[in-house]
């Protein structure tokens, strides 16, 4: 056989050759789900890379399971025939007993809320595998319902069915009089108009409100959120928000929104809530527990001292806990850790990201807890909050300070505020606190001072420390070791 086979033309060589390789390769559809998975698996390693250094406990979460995936493929190939069989295509990634295809599906889990696109591109691979897992199939669903959430593009395209000439558009028209047509920071305006007048938060949000209801590019929420908000911010600053009255009643026969009464002295109405599940509103966490609004916390922080706590080591240079603790109301933040000495033992207000599950357990006054995103963090507040730990907690209108108390350009700069900072905002504006105190805050310069089971976590790279650290020194009116004064 070798004799005739050496004596063949190098054509027939050639062929013989390449038969004998395709024996030895897998189908094309196996090579095809290998190929998918190891590009997957690439991106997925440079995503964790970039959201490694997050403190948030989603992209934690996310880390841990992109780097649990790498174990188990990496384990896959450990074995040369393995390693040979798969890059080859004669085994399937997925195929047992390879554990690669349930840790992806975990990736895929914990990628569809933050990382829709993410979550849309693992499901499709895991589907690929196995067309009929519930699971994956799961992933797939909610990713995409957080995509298209995210873009707006479900309720935009349901406000853009609607009729331009019907009797809410109308309403606006007539409410807009000589009010200057709002530009593309909207909400901006409408904070800065609070400060001409009470009969000025209409005129300004109207603009606001007509392009939140025909889905215009530049609106943010949908119409019923908005009226809601606008409402909300009217009667918690004492504005006129009696011209809205008409818009609310024929929403709620239009819309299906809830109809509140509106004083014509701006006082908040009972029972004053939007139900808006059609057009994507958030409802509130079932937990029995008083909710505070801009105007409870301007009563609770009033002629109060506050000191605000930092996570810091710094403090464990200085004898500051008596200090602190002198204070009237004493604000403490995330997964931060009591020692007398030196951060003090009081706690009134616990202040948190909603991701975080640190110290929700710890009694206090209150609860700040802050989101981006209204629905996950209504979530949160149903997951995390532990009855009886705290008298109130933040309400949605004081749930991302940053949208409404930032100007433009520091906005833009402080894209994701700390919660330190985000605390702040909230007390300047509130601006009825006799003292701020700050202790430890170094704009994380230094080591952290957590909770044991916290300080695995790194230091944020989304928060822009630098813009933080220049709004704190315009403000400052002393500072000493390990204190900085704003009043």
């Amino acid at each position: 056989m070798s004799a005739t086979l050496s004596a063949a033309p190098a054509r027939v060589k050639r062929k013989i050759r390449e038969a004998a390789l395709h024996r030895l390769r897998g189908g094309p559809r196996t090579r095809s789900q290998n190929a998918a998975f190891a590009a997957l698996l690439r991106d997925l390693g440079a995503l964790a890379a970039e959201v490694s250094a997050s403190a948030a406990w989603g992209d934690v979460q996310l880390t841990r399971a992109v780097v649990d995936l790498q174990a188990k493929a990496a384990a896959d190939r450990l074995e040369a025939d393995d390693a040979v069989a798969l890059g080859l295509g004669r085994r399937a990634w997925h195929a047992a007993p390879s554990g690669a295809w349930d840790a992806l599906l975990v990736v895929g889990q914990r990628a569809r809320w933050q990382y829709p696109e993410v979550g849309k591109r693992v499901a499709e691979v895991l589907l690929d595998a196995r067309p009929g897992s519930a699971a994956a199939r799961e992933v797939a669903r909610d990713s995409r319902r957080r995509a298209d959430k995210l873009s707006g593009r479900a309720w935009r395209e349901r406000s853009r069915r609607r009729p331009t000439d019907g009797t809410l558009p109308r309403l606006l028209d007539a409410l807009d009089g000589a009010a200057p047509e709002a530009g593309a920071d909207d909400w901006f305006a409408v904070e800065e108009a609070l400060r001409t007048g009470p009969g000025a938060l209409v005129p300004a949000a109207v603009p606001v409100l007509r392009r939140s209801y025909v889905g215009d590019d530049h609106a943010d929420t949908p119409f019923l959120v908005t009226l809601r908000a606008v409402l909300a911010r009217g009667l918690t600053t004492g504005s006129d928000v009696a011209p809205l009255q008409e818009v609310l009643d024929t929403a709620a026969t239009e819309l299906g929104a809830a109809r509140p009464g509106l004083p014509a002295d701006g006082a908040a109405a009972d029972g004053a809530e939007e139900d808006g599940a059609r057009d994507g509103a958030t409802p509130g966490a079932p937990i029995d527990v008083q909710t505070m609004s801009t105007a409870g916390l301007r009563e609770y922080f009033a002629g109060r001292s506050v000191a605000l706590v930092a996570n810091s080591a710094d403090l464990l240079d200085l004898e500051l806990g008596p200090e602190i603790d002198a204070h009237d109301v004493v604000v403490r933040f995330n997964s931060f850790l009591l020692d007398a000495a030196h951060t003090g033992t009081r706690t009134h207000v616990h202040a948190t990201i909603h991701l975080h599950d640190f110290n929700w357990d710890v009694p206090v006054d209150g609860r700040l807890v802050f989101g981006g995103a209204a629905r996950p963090w209504a979530a949160s507040l149903a997951r995390h909050l532990r009855p009886g730990a705290q008298r109130w907690v933040g309400d949605e209108s004081v749930r991302w300070p940053r949208r409404t108390l930032l100007d433009p350009e520091t906005r833009e700069r402080c894209p994701v505020p700390t919660t330190g900072f985000n605390t702040l905002l909230l007390l300047d504006y509130l601006d009825v606190s006799t003292r701020i105190d700050l202790y430890g805050f170094n704009f994380h310069t230094g080591a952290p001072l957590r909770r044991p089971d916290a300080m695995h976590l790194p230091v944020a790279d989304a928060h822009d420390y630098d813009a933080e650290r220049e709004w704190v020194a315009r403000r400052t009116v002393d500072t000493a070791p390990g204190r900085i004064s704003l009043r």
